[in-house]
C-alpha cells in the first residue's frame, strides 16, 4: 500500500502473518505529519493489479479500500 500526502510517498507491506502462529496488526496506520489532505492512495493486490483511489480520504481517520475488478464492478445485485 503507497500513501501520497504533502509531497509524499509512504509505502506498507501488508501481510496477514509473519511466521508460524503469528499475525500482524490491521489496519495498516500511516503517519502523515503536518500533512492536511492525502492525495492518493495504491493498492498492489497479490494477483498482480493496482489500484489507484484519490478521492473520499479525511486525514486522522480510517478508511477501507476493497480490491475492484472489470467484472465484479459491472455486476448488480
Amino acid at each position: 500500500v503507497e500513501v501520497h500526502a504533502g509531497g509524499m510517498r509512504q509505502r506498507r507491506l501488508v501481510s496477514p502473518s509473519r511466521s508460524y502462529l503469528s499475525q500482524c496488526e490491521l489496519p495498516v496506520t500511516f503517519g502523515l505529519g503536518q500533512a492536511d489532505t492525502i492525495d492518493k492512495v495504491i493498492v498492489h493486490w497479490p494477483d498482480g493489479s493496482e489500484q489507484t483511489v484519490d478521492e473520499g480520504f479525511v486525514v486522522d481517520s480510517e478508511v477501507r479500500i476493497e480490491q475492484t475488478s472489470s467484472t465484479a464492478a459491472a455486476k448488480t445485485p
